[in-house]
Order: C-alpha cells, then structure tokens, then sequence
C-alpha cells in the first residue's frame, strides 16, 4: 500500500478500494496543541466508561439504596460501550496525529495505525457484544455471559501491536539516531569542510583581489550580456567618478559610447572566434591598451569575457620621444656613434655613412679604428681611453679618413654612458666635420696676417715716397737749374727715372696687402696676356716648353697692366725654377667661368658671377701639404738663402686680391702645380690718359701746402714757385688751420698730406671746409688705406695724388682745378 504524508484517498489505477487507515486519518494533521487536547479527550471518555460501568455493574448487582432494572441497565451498559468507542476514536486520532508529527518512522507508524484499528475493532466488538447480550436478553428473558475471547484477542493484538509498534519505533528511533548522528558527523565534518573551504575562498578571494587590485591594468570580468561580474580598483577609478563602491550594473550603462562602440565589435569577435582580442583606446587623453580574452563555461562554450586595459600613455610618450630622438638622430649633421665597452661600433646615424664613405652594416662590429688616418700618435688614443674609462667627457679633434681615402678633421666629445651602480656600459661620440672650418679659420689667420703685414707695409712705403718725392724734387729742381746743356743734365734724368721705376716697387710692395692706390682700369685681358707673354718667352731657359690655350679676345677686367705683368712674371719664374734643371712644360690657359654659388678657394671665398680664369700649370716638382698654407706670406720661401726675397707670390696674391679675384693652387709632390687665378669680368670699355704734360703758368694763384715735413714743403715750395706760383707752407696743420681763422684764407688751392701727427687730412679737409667750403683742397700723400679717386669727393677732395709726383703733372692739375 503506497502512503503520502497529509493525504487521505490514493486512488489507483488497478482499483477503486479505499484504504481505511489512511481515510481514518485523513485530518490527522493538527497543532500540538489540538492533538494534547484530543488525547486528553479521549482519555477522560475512556476514564469515564470505565468508571460509568464500574459504578453501573455495582449498582445492578451489589445491593444499594439505589436500584437500576435490567433493561436500563443494558440501556446504560450499551451507551457505555458506545461512548467508550468514540472515546477510543478520539484517543486514538490524537495520538496518531502527534506521532506523525513527530516523523516517526512508516513501519512504526503503521503498526500505530494497526494498534489503532485493533483499538477501534475491539471498541466495536464490545458494542456488538453489548447489543447481541441485549438481544438475547429482550428475546428470552434472560441474559447470558458474554464472550470475552475475541474481545481479549482483539485486546491482545492492539497491545501487542503497540508494544511492536513502540519496539518499532525505538529501533527506527536507534537506527535513525545513528544514522543521524552518523550523518551529523558527516554534516559536521561537511560543514567543517564548507566552512575551511570558504574560509580558502575568502583567503583566495581576499589574496585575488589584492593581486587584481595590485594590478596598473583595469580589469573586468562580464557575461554575454555584458553584466559586471568582477573588477578591480583601477577599473572603478577609469569609469567611476567617486570611489563609494564597487561598480554594479551592465558596461553597456557604464562605458562611453565612443568606446562601447570599438569595444562591443572587439567583444562579439571574442563571442564568436573563441580567440583573444587587443586594441587600444584613448579617453581622458590617456592611452590604453586592451586585451579581451574569452571565458569558457559549461561544454566549453564561451559565456563570458576578460578584460585587461593597461594604461600606456608613459610608454605611448616615451616611444613618441624615443621617434623624435631617433629622428632627430638620423637627421642631425653630426656624425653620432655608440660603441660598447670594447670599443666595437653597435650604432652609427646616417650622417656618419655621408662623411665616411662607410655603410652601417660595414661598419657594426668594428672599431673606431677603421676610419683612423695615422696622424694621431697611439698616446692621443690611449689619453682618450683612460679619460672615458673614468666616467669622464672627452673632447677634441680627429684627423681621420674616408673610405674614399680623402682626408677629414672633425671636432668630438666622446661620453661615456653610465647605467645602475655607476656601471659604464656604452660611449656615445657625437662628432662634426671641421675641415671647412678648419680651412676658414687658416683663411682667416692669413688674412689677419696679410692685413698686418700690409699696415707694415704701408707704413713703410708711405715713409719711403716722401723720402723719394725729396729726392725727385731736388733732382728736378738742381736739373733745371743747370739746364739741359749741362754734363750732369743726364745723370739728373737717370736718377728721375729711377725714382720713378721706385714707386711702382713701393706699389707691388702694397698690392700683396690689398692697399692699391685706386687706379685700376678696365683691360682688355686676352692681348694684354698675349704681348707679355711673347716679352717673357725669351727670359724662359730653352729647356721649358710654353704651351698657350688663349681662346678669349675682347673679354675685359679691371686692373693695371703693371699688375697682370707682375703676376705672369712671378709665376712663370716659379715654374721655371721649380722644373729645374730636368725642365718641362708651363701650360697657360685663359678662359671664362661662372660660378652659381659660393666656391672655397685657396685664398678665401669666391663669390658667385663670371670671372676670367687663368690657369698656370707646371710640371716641375710640386709642393706637399705642409708648404701649401705658407706660399702666399710675405718673406716665405723655399729656396735657398740669397735665391729668394719671398715677396713674389704675396704680391701676386694683394694684387690678385685687390683686383677682387681670388687664387686657388693644387700642387702635389712630384707632379707639379697648378695656379687658378679667377679674376671678375667687367663690361666698361678701358679709356686711355695722355702721357705728356705740358708746362703752365701759375702766376695769380695762391697754394697753401700743409705737411708735417719741412724739407718736403721747402723743396715743393721752390718748386711750384718755378712755375709761378704764390707758395704758402705750413709743418703744422693746426697752424694753418689758425691762419684761416686769422686771415680769412688768403688761397685759391690747398695741398695737404694725409698722415700728420694728431690729426689726418681727412679731419683737416673737414674743419677746413667749415671756414671755406669752396676751397678746393687736392690730397697729395705717400699711403692712404681709406681714400680713393672714386670716394675722394665724399671726403672733401677734390684731386688725390700718390708721392712722389713729377711737378709739371702736379702743376697742371693745381692749374686746372684752381681754374674751376
């Protein structure tokens, strides 16, 4: 028979009989308190039937004042019986009722129910056996016994049922207190178990949350949804504005579209490959790199995503500067390389391949050495090593070659590259090529020295042309005179002439430092080089061939002819005595060249134009490298003591210079030397001055002649007084200037030096002026380095004259001029 706990009817498919306990008992589901009061019931009926019939059978059969008849006293007897039967029902629903309260084991519970049922039959046996007696008793008269066998037995079977139901229920009562003490020590050891195991999870929990929030990287665990699962704290500080908890709620609420957008893409990717996704986003001008990595559940089936964002911003500019650095690096004009302990090159930047010659990869593993151009003693390296080795910066200068093998200099600082502890693991030399700085700086150096030499020099020729300018005026005036038929009259005019020639000496002697008297003219070069040359070919041995490339006929430059005559000559006797006494070949080339930009030469900067190029190459013996920078100083030569004055080339080149050309020289031991000479190329047509003079009168005209030597102005005074001239003289300029003061300037002309003491021409002109600006004033000196005949009008002048001068030429220009 199949029981459920709280039902009263199970009804089956095979039949439709009731069971009687289970119907019986159907409402057998109270409080304890309503089962308390039903037994208590129950066994107060079951007290009173038993007292009621006590009391009854000694009523009926005892003898006591009261008396009860039979028939009622059978009436009496069967109510009692009934009474006792519903007192045994109610009994008996109490105390099946509590028994299923407290979950009795079902046998036990079943024999209650068979005890009970064996209480109710034997209750209803004894109503039976009280209406059967009480038939009988109606019927015949009579009573009989009643049968109390089958009460007995039914009494028997509901005692021993509870006694078997009871015994029942303490072994189940037994087995089930060992069972639930066995299970209680598994539920204890369980709970044990559970509790040591939470206390792990919290103990991992505890120990992953501090390694997730230990994290830089914000991280975020999610389902398909995007629900939050899990985060650390760097997540709640990029999405959350406060700090008042963790972050709860979907992503899809909580990240900016901006990057929900990128995100969701990257995620349904990680849904649907199964693979991890990395990109990076930008927000709050912060860099983050992310990584998606998918979560796997139950059939391996992702269900849900790990992010990782790692915020790289630090290294997004680091890697930013270290492209600007690399950049800045691979474009810089410096030469940078970085070497290892060892010296072995591990990094050189591009320009060190332009000024090398020598490729990166040709150069990784090696040592600084391969450009090295044995100039430098081992003892300059070895400084340098023990220098950088301390920690220390090194700087200087390299003479190193190309792999060209062109030579170079360049300036270094060599520094070490110190990491942690002081450990020096690198060099870095950052180099930059000097050798046109180098070559300036001797350029500059030899014009400083020429500039001084030339103050020198014009000193000097200022002192000897006033020496000479007596010498001359004495001559011409001891020549006139004795007059022309005179013995000596010739031996006078030997001398005057060679005074003369003497000036052109003091003129080369200032043109090597650019202190050119300002009388250059346009030339026409081509024949002007044509008829010199066919001068000079007879001066030239015969061993030394001329070969001439003259392809210009009309091209014109400006300078003297004196002076290109002078350079020819110096060079052809260089080269001549250079291919000496073997001999050789002087090729001379004249032609045209336009430069386009800036060109370096030997002796300066060449400015871009066109220039006539004259080109003078020999085959003689060449110079080396260490006589090249000298060739051009004054005194400087290489010949033997007396076969040389050393002013040749130093003329050549103040003249060259003075013109506005520049010279560049290529010359190599054994293989002779070439002479580049660039010279600008003008376009005015040259005029021509007439050589003679003819003798003027200068009756009527005042000269006042101003210069600090006395002897200069006596013999310039009879001088000028021969051609009729009113002479005033004054030693001292500021006596003159008084006298203007004084007298009002009683002169039609004024003759004046230029060096004085305390006061120049110049400055006298000017004062001058201020009294008589329409005095005409002529400059007549021996060196001026200011004026010129083009500037001389800006300075107050109205002539200038180099000393010495013959006096009919200086006597017609103070005629002319005085005449204006």
């Amino acid at each position: 028979m199949n029981t459920n706990r709280g039902s009263t009817i199970q009804r089956t498919k095979e039949s439709h009989t009731f069971h009687l306990p289970v119907f019986f008992f159907k409402w057998a589901e109270h409080s304890a308190r309503t089962n308390t009061l039903l037994i208590a019931t129950g066994v107060s009926i079951e007290i009173g039937v038993v007292i009621f019939g006590t009391l009854l059978k000694q009523f009926f059969h005892d003898a006591t004042p009261i008396s009860i008849e039979p028939e009622t006293y059978r009436t009496y007897i069967l109510l009692n019986s009934v009474m006792g039967c519903i007192g045994s029902l109610i009994m008996c629903y109490g105390i099946l009722s509590a028994i299923k309260r407290y979950e009795v084991s079902k046998p036990a519970l079943r024999w209650a129910y068979t005890a009970g049922l064996f209480i109710i039959a034997y209750k209803g046996f004894d109503i039976l056996q009280t209406i059967r007696w009480m038939f009988f008793a109606n019927l015949l008269g009579t009573a009989y016994d009643i049968d109390i066998f089958v009460s007995n037995i039914l009494l028997l079977g509901s005692v021993l049922t509870i006694l078997i139901g009871l015994l029942r229920a303490l072994h189940d009562a037994n087995r089930f207190a060992k069972a639930l003490s066995s299970r209680n020590l598994d539920l204890d050891r369980e709970i044990r178990e559970r509790h040591r195991s939470e206390l792990q999870a919290r103990s991992s929990e505890a120990r992953f949350s501090v390694i997730l929030n230990a994290l830089h990287s914000a991280l975020v665990l999610a389902d398909k949804e995007g629900n939050i699962l899990a985060h650390n704290d760097v997540f709640t500080q990029l999405f959350k504005d406060d700090d008042s908890g963790p972050v709860l709620g979907s992503l899809l609420e909580l990240i900016p579209e901006d990057i929900l957008a990128e995100g969701r893409d990257h995620a349904r990717k990680v849904f649907e490959s199964g693979l991890p996704v990395d990109f990076i986003f930008t927000r709050n001008k912060h860099h983050w790199e992310t990584h998606i990595f998918p979560v796997r559940g139950e059939e391996d089936k992702v269900d849900g995503i790990t992010v990782i964002a790692t915020d790289i911003t630090d290294r997004v500019r680091t890697e930013e500067e270290r492209r600007l650095l690399e950049t800045a690096i691979n474009n810089a004009a410096e030469c940078i390389m970085i070497t290892d302990m060892e010296g072995r090159i591990e990094y050189v930047n591009p320009a060190f391949e332009e000024q090398t010659g020598y490729k990166r990869q040709e150069v990784m593993g090696h040592t600084p050495a391969l450009i090295k151009s044995g100039i430098h003693p081992n003892e300059y390296y070895k400084e340098l090593w023990e220098t950088i080795k301390q920690g220390k910066i090194w700087r200087g200068s390299f003479i190193n070659r190309a792999r060209d093998g062109h030579i170079f200099r360049e300036i270094a600082t060599i520094s070490p590259i110190i990491v942690e502890n002081g450990v020096i693991s690198h060099f870095v030399a950052v180099k930059r090529d000097c050798t046109r700085e180098h070559q300036l700086e001797r350029q500059l150096w030899q014009a400083q020295k020429m500039e001084a030499l030339g103050m020198l020099a014009g000193g000097i020729a200022h002192d000897l042309r006033n020496v000479l300018s007596i010498i001359l005026g004495e001559t011409e005036l001891v020549q006139e005179m004795l007059g022309e038929g005179h013995p000596c009259h010739q031996n006078l005019e030997t001398v005057i002439q060679t005074v003369l020639s003497s000036t052109s000496l003091i003129r080369h002697l200032l043109t090597f430092a650019r202190q050119g008297e300002g009388e250059d003219g346009p030339l026409y070069i081509a024949p002007l080089i044509k008829e010199n040359m066919r001068a000079l070919r007879s001066f030239l041995p015969s061993n030394i061939q001329v070969v001439e490339n003259n392809s210009l006929k009309k091209e014109i430059i400006k300078g003297l002819p004196c002076d290109i005559q002078q350079i020819l000559v110096n060079l052809l006797n260089n080269a001549n005595q250079a291919m000496q006494p073997a001999g050789g070949v002087i090729e001379l080339t004249l032609d045209t060249i336009t430069l386009q930009e800036k060109r370096s030469v030997s002796t300066g900067i060449l400015e871009a134009g066109g220039y006539v190029r004259l080109c003078v190459r020999d085959t003689g013996c060449g110079m080396d490298k260490e006589v090249l920078p000298h060739i051009f100083e004054p005194f400087f030569s290489t010949k033997e003591s007396g076969t040389g004055t050393g002013l040749g080339l130093s003329m050549v080149h103040g003249s060259i210079l003075r013109m506005g050309g520049q010279i560049h020289v290529e010359s190599e031991p054994g293989k002779g030397t070439v002479f580049h000479i660039y010279l600008p190329q003008v376009f005015s047509e040259p005029d021509f001055e007439p050589a003679a003079f003819e003798r003027v009168s200068g009756e009527g005209i005042s000269v006042i002649v101003v210069d600090d030597m006395a002897d200069f102005n006596d013999l310039l005074a009879i001088n000028l007084k021969s051609h009729d001239y009113q002479v005033t003289t004054f030693s001292d300029a500021f006596e003159a200037l008084e006298y203007f003061r004084a007298d009002g300037g009683r002169a039609d002309i004024v003759v004046v030096d230029y060096m004085m003491p305390f006061i120049n021409g110049k400055d006298f002109t000017r004062q001058l002026h201020e009294m008589r600006p329409d005095l005409p004033v002529v400059l007549l000196t021996g060196y001026t380095s200011e004026i010129t005949k083009e500037n001389a009008r800006e300075h107050g002048f109205c002539a200038i004259f180099t000393k010495p001068i013959e006096v009919d030429r200086l006597s017609n220009a103070l005629f002319t001029l005085a005449r204006r």
